[in-house]
Protein backbone atom coordinates (compact mmCIF):
# COMPACT_ATOMS: atom_id res chain seq x y z
CA UNK A 1 0.00 0.00 0.00
CA UNK A 2 1.86 3.32 -1.11
CA UNK A 3 0.29 5.51 1.84
CA UNK A 4 2.03 2.87 4.34
CA UNK A 5 5.47 2.98 2.18
CA UNK A 6 5.31 7.09 1.46
CA UNK A 7 4.78 7.29 5.69
CA UNK A 8 7.48 4.96 6.14
CA UNK A 9 9.74 6.57 3.56
CA UNK A 10 8.81 10.18 5.68
CA UNK A 11 9.49 8.47 8.83
CA UNK A 12 12.77 7.57 8.14
CA UNK A 13 13.83 11.09 5.88
CA UNK A 14 12.91 12.76 9.08
CA UNK A 15 14.94 11.05 11.49
CA UNK A 16 18.05 11.16 8.97
CA UNK A 17 17.48 15.18 9.00
CA UNK A 18 17.74 15.45 12.46
CA UNK A 19 21.08 13.40 12.65
CA UNK A 20 22.54 15.73 9.96
CA UNK A 21 20.92 19.03 11.44
CA UNK A 22 22.37 17.93 14.91
CA UNK A 23 26.16 17.15 12.97
CA UNK A 24 25.93 20.20 11.42
CA UNK A 25 25.87 18.67 8.09
CA UNK A 26 24.84 21.23 5.54
CA UNK A 27 24.86 18.80 2.25
CA UNK A 28 23.41 15.78 4.23
CA UNK A 29 20.42 18.34 5.32
CA UNK A 30 20.01 19.48 2.06
CA UNK A 31 19.59 16.05 0.30
CA UNK A 32 17.16 14.78 3.47
CA UNK A 33 15.04 18.23 2.73
CA UNK A 34 14.53 17.36 -0.68
CA UNK A 35 13.58 13.87 -0.27
CA UNK A 36 11.68 14.76 2.54
CA UNK A 37 9.76 17.03 0.82
CA UNK A 38 9.22 15.41 -2.61
CA UNK A 39 7.62 12.18 -0.38
CA UNK A 40 5.61 14.66 2.00
CA UNK A 41 4.18 16.05 -1.25
CA UNK A 42 3.21 13.04 -2.75
CA UNK A 43 1.53 11.66 0.51
CA UNK A 44 -0.47 15.18 0.69
CA UNK A 45 -1.96 14.39 -2.80
CA UNK A 46 -2.67 10.78 -2.05
CA UNK A 47 -4.06 11.44 0.87
CA UNK A 48 -6.64 14.30 -0.80
CA UNK A 49 -7.32 11.27 -3.50
CA UNK A 50 -8.55 9.14 -0.67
CA UNK A 51 -10.53 11.34 1.01
CA UNK A 52 -12.29 12.42 -1.84
CA UNK A 53 -13.08 8.76 -3.00
CA UNK A 54 -14.75 8.52 0.85
CA UNK A 55 -11.87 5.84 1.32
CA UNK A 56 -10.91 5.14 5.23
CA UNK A 57 -7.64 4.25 6.03
CA UNK A 58 -6.75 2.75 9.02
CA UNK A 59 -3.56 1.82 10.47
CA UNK A 60 -3.49 -0.90 13.07
CA UNK A 61 -2.46 0.39 16.81
CA UNK A 62 -1.88 4.03 15.26
CA UNK A 63 -2.96 5.36 18.29
CA UNK A 64 -0.01 3.87 20.10
CA UNK A 65 2.02 4.43 17.30
CA UNK A 66 1.44 8.12 18.31
CA UNK A 67 1.86 7.74 21.98
CA UNK A 68 5.39 6.32 21.51
CA UNK A 69 6.42 8.66 19.20
CA UNK A 70 5.68 11.70 21.28
CA UNK A 71 7.52 10.04 23.94
CA UNK A 72 10.27 9.95 21.34
CA UNK A 73 9.48 13.71 20.42
CA UNK A 74 11.74 15.06 23.59
CA UNK A 75 14.69 13.26 22.77
CA UNK A 76 17.64 14.38 20.68
CA UNK A 77 18.62 12.64 17.21
CA UNK A 78 21.89 11.49 18.83
CA UNK A 79 20.10 10.34 22.02
CA UNK A 80 18.10 7.99 20.01
CA UNK A 81 21.48 6.90 17.82
CA UNK A 82 22.92 6.26 21.09
CA UNK A 83 20.29 4.11 22.25
CA UNK A 84 20.15 2.38 18.80
CA UNK A 85 23.65 1.57 19.43
CA UNK A 86 23.94 0.12 22.35
CA UNK A 87 20.79 -1.77 22.34
CA UNK A 88 19.43 -1.25 25.90
CA UNK A 89 17.45 1.15 28.37
CA UNK A 90 13.80 2.60 28.45
CA UNK A 91 14.62 4.85 25.09
CA UNK A 92 15.53 2.06 23.18
CA UNK A 93 12.49 -0.34 24.31
CA UNK A 94 10.33 2.81 23.32
CA UNK A 95 12.69 2.70 19.75
CA UNK A 96 12.12 -1.41 19.81
CA UNK A 97 8.08 -1.20 20.28
CA UNK A 98 7.54 1.24 17.82
CA UNK A 99 9.57 -0.46 14.93
CA UNK A 100 7.80 -3.61 15.53
CA UNK A 101 4.87 -2.11 14.97
CA UNK A 102 5.85 0.04 11.90
CA UNK A 103 7.70 -3.15 10.93
CA UNK A 104 4.35 -5.40 11.39
CA UNK A 105 2.14 -2.44 9.50
CA UNK A 106 4.76 -2.34 5.71
CA UNK A 107 4.35 -5.98 6.17
CA UNK A 108 0.14 -6.13 6.29
CA UNK A 109 0.16 -3.56 3.68
CA UNK A 110 -1.93 -5.52 1.33
CA UNK A 111 -4.15 -6.28 4.01
CA UNK A 112 -4.70 -2.65 5.42
CA UNK A 113 -5.34 -2.10 1.68
CA UNK A 114 -8.04 -4.61 1.61
CA UNK A 115 -9.67 -3.34 4.59
CA UNK A 116 -9.68 0.27 3.38
CA UNK A 117 -11.98 -1.29 0.63
CA UNK A 118 -14.15 -3.43 2.83
CA UNK A 119 -14.60 -0.66 5.15
CA UNK A 120 -15.99 1.90 2.08
CA UNK A 121 -18.91 -0.73 1.38
CA UNK A 122 -20.12 -0.09 5.00
CA UNK A 123 -22.65 1.87 6.80
CA UNK A 124 -20.99 4.99 8.21
CA UNK A 125 -21.74 4.21 11.99
CA UNK A 126 -20.15 0.73 11.42
CA UNK A 127 -16.99 1.67 9.21
CA UNK A 128 -16.14 4.49 12.07
CA UNK A 129 -16.51 2.32 14.89
CA UNK A 130 -14.53 -0.89 12.63
CA UNK A 131 -11.78 1.78 11.98
CA UNK A 132 -11.44 3.26 15.53
CA UNK A 133 -10.76 -0.40 16.56
CA UNK A 134 -7.94 -1.25 14.35
CA UNK A 135 -6.72 2.12 15.15
CA UNK A 136 -6.75 1.45 18.95
CA UNK A 137 -5.28 -1.68 18.49
CA UNK A 138 -8.36 -4.03 19.67
CA UNK A 139 -12.13 -4.71 19.26
CA UNK A 140 -13.56 -3.93 22.43
CA UNK A 141 -16.98 -3.74 22.55
CA UNK A 142 -19.45 -5.40 19.50
CA UNK A 143 -20.26 -3.74 16.57
CA UNK A 144 -23.49 -4.59 15.36
CA UNK A 145 -23.68 -5.42 11.52
CA UNK A 146 -26.21 -3.67 9.51
CA UNK A 147 -28.24 -6.69 8.34
CA UNK A 148 -28.34 -8.05 5.05
CA UNK A 149 -24.48 -7.19 5.12
CA UNK A 150 -23.19 -10.41 7.61
CA UNK A 151 -21.39 -11.21 4.67
CA UNK A 152 -19.26 -8.25 4.11
CA UNK A 153 -19.04 -8.66 7.81
CA UNK A 154 -17.34 -11.97 7.80
CA UNK A 155 -14.71 -10.24 4.80
CA UNK A 156 -13.97 -7.78 7.79
CA UNK A 157 -13.33 -9.98 10.62
CA UNK A 158 -11.10 -12.27 8.69
CA UNK A 159 -8.58 -9.03 7.66
CA UNK A 160 -8.77 -7.90 11.25
CA UNK A 161 -7.59 -11.65 12.02
CA UNK A 162 -4.60 -11.54 10.04
CA UNK A 163 -4.00 -7.69 11.34
CA UNK A 164 -3.76 -9.40 14.87
CA UNK A 165 -7.24 -8.81 16.08
CA UNK A 166 -9.15 -12.17 16.03
CA UNK A 167 -13.00 -11.32 15.36
CA UNK A 168 -15.84 -13.11 13.91
CA UNK A 169 -19.72 -11.89 13.60
CA UNK A 170 -21.46 -13.63 15.96
CA UNK A 171 -24.93 -12.57 17.25
CA UNK A 172 -25.23 -9.91 14.36
CA UNK A 173 -22.37 -8.07 15.42
CA UNK A 174 -18.49 -8.27 14.73
CA UNK A 175 -17.04 -9.62 18.18
CA UNK A 176 -13.57 -10.60 19.65
CA UNK A 177 -12.60 -14.26 18.68
CA UNK A 178 -10.79 -16.59 20.82
CA UNK A 179 -8.06 -17.82 18.18
CA UNK A 180 -6.82 -17.18 15.02
CA UNK A 181 -8.79 -19.34 11.78
CA UNK A 182 -5.79 -18.53 9.15
CA UNK A 183 -1.92 -18.63 9.62
CA UNK A 184 0.17 -17.14 7.00
CA UNK A 185 2.75 -18.78 5.48
CA UNK A 186 5.50 -17.61 2.82
CA UNK A 187 5.10 -18.93 -0.89
CA UNK A 188 7.44 -17.55 -3.26
CA UNK A 189 8.54 -14.83 -1.37
CA UNK A 190 5.22 -13.65 -1.04
CA UNK A 191 2.67 -13.83 1.92
CA UNK A 192 -0.66 -16.29 1.62
CA UNK A 193 -2.97 -17.01 4.46
CA UNK A 194 -4.73 -20.53 5.01
CA UNK A 195 -5.93 -22.87 7.42
CA UNK A 196 -3.95 -24.30 10.04
CA UNK A 197 -4.57 -27.61 8.52
CA UNK A 198 -3.52 -26.94 4.65
CA UNK A 199 -0.17 -25.00 6.75
CA UNK A 200 0.77 -28.37 7.78
CA UNK A 201 0.86 -29.65 4.65
CA UNK A 202 2.19 -26.75 2.93
CA UNK A 203 5.02 -26.57 5.41
CA UNK A 204 5.65 -30.02 4.03
CA UNK A 205 5.32 -30.05 0.58
CA UNK A 206 7.73 -26.79 0.28
CA UNK A 207 9.85 -28.78 2.59
CA UNK A 208 10.45 -31.41 0.25
CA UNK A 209 10.60 -29.35 -2.63
CA UNK A 210 13.73 -27.16 -1.15
CA UNK A 211 15.54 -30.63 -0.50
CA UNK A 212 14.66 -31.54 -4.47
CA UNK A 213 15.53 -28.24 -5.85
CA UNK A 214 19.35 -28.19 -5.48
CA UNK A 215 19.23 -31.53 -6.99
CA UNK A 216 17.47 -30.93 -10.37
CA UNK A 217 19.89 -27.91 -10.67
CA UNK A 218 22.96 -29.94 -10.42
CA UNK A 219 21.82 -33.42 -12.61
CA UNK A 220 20.60 -30.32 -14.97
CA UNK A 221 24.30 -28.95 -15.16
CA UNK A 222 25.69 -32.26 -14.87
CA UNK A 223 23.37 -32.88 -18.42
CA UNK A 224 24.85 -30.24 -19.80
CA UNK A 225 28.40 -31.84 -20.43
CA UNK A 226 27.87 -34.95 -20.66
CA UNK A 227 25.52 -37.91 -21.66
CA UNK A 228 23.65 -39.92 -19.36
CA UNK A 229 23.24 -43.55 -19.88
CA UNK A 230 19.23 -45.02 -19.67
CA UNK A 231 19.93 -45.35 -15.67
CA UNK A 232 20.94 -42.15 -15.24
CA UNK A 233 17.77 -40.49 -17.44
CA UNK A 234 15.25 -42.84 -15.89
CA UNK A 235 16.41 -41.42 -12.32
CA UNK A 236 16.82 -37.72 -13.70
CA UNK A 237 13.08 -38.58 -15.04
CA UNK A 238 11.70 -39.46 -11.97
CA UNK A 239 13.44 -36.53 -10.00
CA UNK A 240 11.88 -34.01 -12.03
CA UNK A 241 8.13 -36.04 -12.05
CA UNK A 242 8.55 -35.93 -8.45
CA UNK A 243 9.18 -32.11 -8.42
CA UNK A 244 6.35 -31.64 -10.85
CA UNK A 245 4.05 -33.35 -8.78
CA UNK A 246 4.94 -31.22 -5.55
CA UNK A 247 4.49 -28.28 -7.52
CA UNK A 248 0.98 -29.82 -8.59
CA UNK A 249 0.50 -30.43 -4.74
CA UNK A 250 1.23 -26.95 -3.73
CA UNK A 251 -1.16 -25.50 -6.43
CA UNK A 252 -4.26 -28.27 -5.15
CA UNK A 253 -3.45 -27.02 -1.74
CA UNK A 254 -3.77 -23.41 -2.42
CA UNK A 255 -6.68 -23.28 -4.89
CA UNK A 256 -9.04 -22.86 -2.30
CA UNK A 257 -7.11 -19.50 -1.24
CA UNK A 258 -6.49 -18.33 -4.41
CA UNK A 259 -10.08 -16.27 -4.71
CA UNK A 260 -8.59 -14.41 -1.10
CA UNK A 261 -7.04 -11.93 -3.96
CA UNK A 262 -10.59 -10.89 -4.25
CA UNK A 263 -11.55 -10.57 -0.98
CA UNK A 264 -12.20 -6.98 -1.04
CA UNK A 265 -14.34 -6.90 -4.51
CA UNK A 266 -16.22 -10.25 -3.96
Amino acid sequence: MLFLELSKSRAELAFRLDVHRERSDAEGMKGCESRLAAVQGQLSELSERISRAGVTVAVPCEREIARLNESLAGHSAGGIAEAMKKRDGELYRILAQRGELLKRNFESREDIAKLSILLSRLQKDVRDAVAEAVRSGRLGQPIPIVKGEEALGRKVALILGRLGMPAQVEGGSLVPAEGYGEVAVQVHHRRVWVTPEVHEKLSLNLSKLRDIAPRIQLSNAVRQIKKFDEKEEKEFAAVQNEYLRLLKEQDDLLREFRDEENLSTG
